[in-house]
């Protein structure tokens, strides 16, 4: 019974998110990456960050965004 309420909760969730995203502006030329739920600078996703970030002119970006749970 537990295993279907929290299905539910999250279709109803991933909808919710969907239905948001529709009708918020994206910049085209912004970039968030993150990994391991924002607990640590590592792996691939560390790379394609760094890559964006020092080539960010050249590829016509404006932001590159490395999402952690760290504070500011």
């Amino acid at each position: 019974m537990y295993y279907k309420i929290k299905r539910i909760k999250t279709v109803l969730l991933n909808v919710l998110v969907s239905f948001i995203g529709i009708f918020v502006k994206r910049d085209p030329n912004t970039v968030i990456i993150g990994a391991w739920n924002g607990l640590k600078f590592a792996d691939n996703s560390r790379y394609i960050y760094q890559y964006l970030f020092f080539n960010k002119t050249g590829l016509g970006l404006n932001n590159v965004i490395w999402a952690t749970r760290e504070p500011a």
